[in-house]
């Protein structure tokens, strides 16, 4: 029998470990180590599983985050995303207006609630559908980018920091879609001691974040 993916989950191999990470329960798991082996062969064996493997992955099938279906499934490939190389935010903390702070705050807030009283799933459909819509791209792309990331970067020491990775990088990826700046969001993971963290980047340019602190984790999810 095949399975596949369900639509309420994400997830990467880290080394031998694989990281999920549960869009309707807003939280991260992995296996049982005896099933890591066996999840890691599913990956690559068109989505094939025979009964033992289906029990042994039971965490897995009853919950619904694998789903029978009649038809091989594509192999596995991890979330891709630019090898980081610089820092853009850490060279403009000084060029940003208020009138780009309080966007910030604006943003930051909006995102702050949904996250709370919604599923991730939903502020999930809600990043990928602003990467659809019809847009003017900024006449000076990469100066708004730097302008955007300074206005966060300010915010961050009048509001604090600790703990907001995942509000902020939402926020600043809705900010710089709806004002022309493409830019991409990760959410990344480690394992041993295991950790989860959010950035937004563009291109190879980190855009809340240091180029070498995002390097420690695998992408896991990334839209844009």
């Amino acid at each position: 029998m095949f399975y596949r993916a369900g639509e309420k989950i994400r997830y990467c191999a880290v080394g031998t470990r694989v990281v999920f990470l549960d869009l309707e329960r807003n939280r991260y798991f992995g296996l049982p180590a005896p099933s890591e082996p066996l999840f890691l062969k599913w990956l690559t064996a068109d989505g094939q599983l025979d009964e033992a493997g289906v029990a042994s992955l039971s965490l897995l099938t009853e919950p619904g985050y694998l789903v029978p279906t009649s038809e091989p499934v594509k192999p596995f490939r991890q979330a891709e995303i630019e090898p980081p190389t610089s820092d853009l935010w850490t060279a403009s903390a000084q060029s940003t207006t208020a009138r780009y702070i309080l966007l910030a705050f604006w943003w930051q807030i909006t995102a702050a609630l949904r996250l709370r009283l919604l599923p991730f799933r939903t502020t999930l459909a809600a990043l990928e559908a602003r990467t659809r819509r019809k847009r003017r791209e900024a006449v000076e792309p990469d100066g708004e980018a730097r302008s955007i990331a300074a206005a966060f970067d300010r915010l961050g020491y009048l509001i604090g920091r600790t703990d907001q990775c995942l509000v902020r990088s939402v926020a600043q990826f809705h900010m710089s879609w709806a004002r022309g700046v493409p830019v991409r969001l990760v959410i990344g993971v480690r394992c041993d001691p295991f950790a989860a963290h959010c950035w937004v980047q563009r291109e190879g340019s980190i855009l809340n974040d240091s180029a070498e602190n995002v390097r420690n984790f695998t992408p896991l999810l990334v839209v844009g």
